[in-house]
């Protein structure tokens, strides 16, 4: 890499790429429209490859947490492993990454959805109320186990070569 994660932090910085977003394709309400992994988008090595060809040099990846949305909140292998490959991808492609928690203990995917559910838009609604969970705003269990992921997190990628920043919640809301 001919730079190092360091390097991009001194002198002016100058930081081009992309953010990427990556849904829980197992869940019925995509239809398989995600790709056949746990983790979906599907990105290859050749998309990274094409991003780095345009000058970029990070991707923000916007991922499932790492840890179980409900209780017992606990360390999801298939989540750690998607992210894992994203981070060899990013880095063969010469690019740094940042990792963005999308969801996790006490928080889903619905809650980017507020008024997009089938209770509060009858007609144009297009997933059941119930999806919603932002327990982690209320329940101190929630919390402590989203810090619990973020300490696994920074332990599993400390070493990590493209890892360059964290953004603890993507879009902190607490809507309810």
């Amino acid at each position: 890499m001919a730079m190092t994660k360091w390097d991009l932090w001194s002198g002016s910085v100058e930081l081009r790429g992309a953010n990427i977003w990556l849904g829980r394709a197992d869940d019925p309400i995509y239809e398989g429209t995600l790709g056949a992994e746990k983790y979906g988008a599907g990105f290859k090595q050749s998309d990274f490859n094409a991003l780095a060809a345009t000058g970029a040099n990070l991707v923000n990846i916007s991922h499932p947490g790492l840890f179980s949305i409900a209780p017992p909140y606990t360390l999801d292998l298939q989540a750690q492993t998607s992210l894992d490959n994203l981070l060899k991808m990013i880095e063969k492609a010469d690019m740094f990454a940042v990792i963005t928690m999308r969801t996790g203990p006490g928080r889903s995917e619905w809650t980017f959805q507020w008024g997009n559910d089938k209770t509060s838009d009858p007609v144009n609604g297009w997933f059941p109320a119930s999806y919603y969970n932002e327990e982690v705003w209320q329940q101190q269990a929630a919390q402590d186990a989203w810090a619990k992921m973020w300490e696994h997190i920074a332990t599993h990628y400390k070493n990590n070569k493209v890892v360059v920043a964290y953004d603890l919640m993507c879009k902190p809301n607490g809507k309810i």
